[in-house]
Formats: structure tokens, sequence, C-alpha cells
């Protein structure tokens, strides 16, 4: 079952308040006490310096996902906002709805049901035709709610190029077709080019040892939607990606048995890479209240960067010992309903309706330095979309905060990197942010900057990206 950010309304004041008694599914000890003696590793004038310690895993997870609960007082009506082609002959129907509710729709060729996600909804027909003649109503519990609601219009036509095409699954949930070849494993790299690869990682991780006092590199992977919720995969969508654009994978069977995620990150941590392979992670928290995908956006939401930053920094604290992690309640969890989703924007159906999704932002409780605080994120109110994000996000920076006790960071991201930005900014020294998208390995400003770490950000489908720079 896939994670669910939705709460009745009294559970979500409560969200940050109440203790977490989940777990996150890490392998750290738990600690007992916030606080213990520490050696620092020379970063900081006194050799013994007291520091926070990493908290029980459960500290850093927001508790269990529970059902929505249907308020009858709920003025949020029934609504279909628009349909579009998703995948051969089935279509994409994006709606509100009132809270907890499961929404039903008929029409010619059947009938289907989803259930609300926050009060919002993006459905799954079979409707072939160009023209949708639609019947939606509501349930709770199977008791029949409120009054049926019929809509009949054009069904849009969807972005058709191979790079921005999209589709429908089950939950809600929608996916980039270029996931695809990931999913059925009809990318995977030859042996050569894997040695080659490789060889010129190795050189990279032996050169970057000599800069300063020694700069690891670490990349950090983040799989697909796709890859974490294949049960909402439908197989007609997979069936029509093949045919429309990948018919060279036509005689593959899956699921694979190795994918090109298993194929970069064993290449990578055998060239002395430290890989955070973020599939595991995604699994135990799969079912927590914060969902880690968007539904009608490609990429991590803020819990999903959070947990992705609560294991960077896991591992940067071992050197660093002040560089732990914020705990989940350091944090609000602000809740509202959002737009500027790519899926539904590449469904064509944003510039007609205001296609909301319920989400929310994530902001810092504690204390921090002018050049976080100072740090414009969004610069659009209720967008969660990637173009939402403010230039400096996007263009990269370069900053000083004056905490030698924490680690400098050298950062190389596709467009993942926005969402976490300001975490990781917060737990370092000196920070240098390369604009998104700008992978070229620079060596000779990196020698410059002088960084403990090297940190590339990358999501499942842009791996040849990592890979090959």
């Amino acid at each position: 079952m896939k994670n669910n950010c939705c709460f009745p309304t009294i559970l979500l004041a409560l969200l940050c308040t109440l203790p977490l008694t989940v777990s996150c599914g890490n392998d750290a000890d738990p600690q007992t006490s916030d606080t213990e003696a520490v050696t620092t590793t020379g970063e900081t004038e006194s050799a013994d310096v007291s520091y926070p310690q990493m908290k029980d895993p459960s500290a850093y997870a927001a508790p269990k996902r529970e059902a929505e609960v249907y308020d009858p007082a709920d003025a949020r009506a029934l609504k279909i906002l628009g349909v579009s082609k998703s995948d051969g002959e089935y279509a994409v129907v994006y709606g509100e709805c009132p809270i907890g509710t499961t929404v039903h729709i008929q029409n010619d060729f059947g009938e289907f049901s989803v259930l609300s996600e926050g009060g919002c909804f993006a459905m799954r027909i079979h409707n072939p035709d160009s023209i949708a003649s639609l019947t939606a109503t509501l349930s709770y519990n199977d008791e029949a709610i409120a009054e049926e609601v019929k809509w009949r219009g054009l069904v849009t036509e969807s972005n058709t190029d191979e790079e921005w095409a999209v589709f429908i699954g089950g939950e809600n949930q929608g996916f980039y077709y270029k996931m695809v070849p990931d999913f059925i494993g009809g990318n995977l790299y030859t042996d050569s080019l894997l040695n080659l690869s490789k060889s010129r990682w190795k050189s990279r991780v032996e050169n970057l040892k000599e800069v300063g006092d020694g700069c690891e590199v670490i990349c950090l992977l983040a799989p697909s939607a796709m890859t974490m919720f294949p049960d909402l995969v439908p197989e007609e969508a997979i069936s029509s990606a093949i045919d429309t654009y990948f018919p060279q994978y036509r005689d593959l069977s899956f699921p694979p048995e190795t994918t090109r995620f298993d194929q970069i990150s064993q290449a990578l941590t055998e060239a002395g890479v430290t890989v955070i392979d973020l599939r595991e992670t995604y699994d135990k928290h799969r079912d927590d209240a914060l969902s880690i995908y968007y539904d009608y956006d490609t990429h991590w939401t803020e819990y999903g960067a959070y947990l992705a930053y609560v294991e960077l920094y896991r591992h940067i604290s071992k050197r660093f010992p002040a560089a732990i992690p914020h705990s989940f309640d350091e944090f609000s969890w602000d809740f509202n309903y959002y737009k500027g989703g790519d899926i539904s924007g590449y469904f064509n159906l944003n510039d007609d309706s205001d296609i909301f999704e319920y989400g929310f932002r994530r902001n810092m409780l504690f204390d921090t330095v002018p050049e976080v605080e100072n740090l414009v994120r969004y610069t659009i109110d209720d967008e969660n979309g990637y173009m939402s994000y403010g230039e400096e996000v996007l263009d990269g920076d370069e900053y000083d905060t004056n905490r030698t006790e924490l680690p400098d960071i050298y950062v190389i991201r596709n467009s993942y990197g926005a969402t976490i930005y300001d975490l990781m900014l917060e737990r370092s020294n000196r920070a240098y942010f390369r604009s998104t998208f700008s992978y070229s390995y620079n060596k000779a400003e990196i020698m410059e900057k002088e960084p403990d770490y090297l940190i590339y950000i990358f999501s499942e489908w842009d791996l040849a990206e990592l890979f090959n720079n």
C-alpha cells in the first residue's frame, strides 16, 4: 500500500507533538542519551567537545499512516476538473471530493473507483474514445453519500514527447514513461562500459583523497516512485510504453533480475564511492503518514528529501559529530493544497483547471544561521512544483556559515537537489552548490574549494548523467 500524506484535521494538528514510536528502519544503534562527550576530528579548537548524538531511529520518522475519516460537515464537493489521455485505451480523471471518501466513476466501459487523498483524486479509467461521458458518485464505509455528478467533455491530449510523457497508475499515483526502461531492466550497461566508468570513478576517488584533509565522494541515489510502488504500475501501461516508445524491449520479461540502478550502485561502490542507496530506506517508510513522493509530480516530497538527509548526515556525522541530522519533530510539516505538479502539467490540464494536491512543506522550528534563515526556498505560496523554487536554490550559490565543526561540501545535483538544499546548507560550514543539471566534473574547482565531501544527488531516471560524467 502506498504511503499517504492525508489526515483528519485534528490529527494533523497533533502530528508534530505526539510521541513517535515507529521504527525508521535504520541500522544505527539506538542511543538512550541525546548527548555525550566525543572526540572531534580536529575541525575544532578543542579535542573533546560534547555534541548531540544520534537518537533512536523513531525520532527521524513520521508516525505510521492512518485511514482518512469522512466528516459530513466537509464542504468540499465532488467535482471533476478534467480528463486526459493516459496510455493505450486508458485516461486519467482529476478531481476533488470530501476527505475520506471513495470516488466511483461509471462510463460505457466499466465502473472504477479510488480513495481520496486529502480530498483530491486522480483516477485511472478505461475510456478509448476522444469524448468522456462520466457519472461520479461518492461512498464512505461502503455507504453512498451525496448526489451523483455527471460530466461530459473532450479527453485532453497529453504530452507525447518521450522525455515528458506521463501515465496514471493505481491509488492516484502518476508516473513518467521514461521510468519504464529502469523498471523492466531494459537499459542495462555492458560489462565493458561498466568497467570503463568504474575505472574513471576509482581514479576520481583516489585523486580527491589528496584534496584538503581528504575529500570523500558520496552518491545519494533516489529510486523512482515506479521502483518503490510496482504494485501501482498497470501492466497495460507498461505494454503501451513499450509499443509506443521502447519497441526494442518487447522481448523482455519483468520484473528483471537486475536493473541499471543495481549495476551503477555496485560499480560505484567497487570504485570506492560511498553510495547511499535509498531503496531500502524508502521501503521501510512506504507506510508512513507523510508521503515520500508526490502523486501529481515526479519528485520526492519534502519528507522523501528529509529521509535522504537523515541517511546522508548519519554517515557524515561519523567523521563530523556535530553534523547529526535534526529529528522529525524539530520541523513543522505544514499541510495545504498545492498546485504545480509536473505530472498533471504534462497531462495538459493545469492551464485549464487549478489542479491541487494535498501536500505539505517542511519548515525549521529551531534557530539557525542567517545563511539558512535568509534562504528563499519558494517564490510561489500555493505551489510545490520544481519551478516554484527560488533562483538561488535552482542556480546554486556558495556559502560560508563559519561553523568549523561542520563539514565543507561541494554538491552536484539534478532537480531532486532543490528539496534538500536548505537541509544540507544548515548542516555545513562551507557549502558550494552547483547549478541544477550542471553535471561535469570540474577537478580544478573542487581542488580550489577543498571540500570534505563531494556529494552527488540523483534520481533513478537520471543515473546515466551521473555515471557518464
